[in-house]
């Protein structure tokens, strides 16, 4: 339920909780973020949805915060739903979670490299 949603910190300069979903549902755009560390490293699960369906998936190797997402040791994948051919309308948003966590712990917080 949108009530039970976590919001964003208010510092984009603070490592976001691990294993907690952050959300930014204003419609468009509408994002969502997942902090996780695996082997020491870590990366930010991130899915966004703008005008049109399906909603897109990144995993971001090397951050922990909304600032570290942009700098310049972030470590972006493709669209992860894109490659694995995987769509989500907007309301699927609880499935398309599932799906990025999934696909996460599938390949051990490993990325595809650029």
């Amino acid at each position: 339920m949108l009530s039970d949603l976590f919001h964003l910190p208010e510092n984009d300069k603070e490592p976001l909780p691990v294993e907690e979903w952050f959300y930014e549902l204003i419609w468009c755009p509408s994002q969502c973020y997942y902090h996780l560390q695996r082997n020491g490293v870590d990366y930010v699960l991130y899915l966004r949805w703008r005008h049109e369906n399906p909603w897109h998936a990144y995993i971001i190797k090397n951050t922990a915060s909304l600032e570290a997402m942009n700098k310049e040791n972030a470590v972006w994948s493709e669209d992860v739903f894109e490659l694995y051919n995987v769509q989500y309308r907007d309301e699927q948003v609880e499935m398309a979670k599932e799906k990025i966590v999934s696909l996460f712990h599938e390949f051990v917080g490993k990325t595809p490299e650029q």
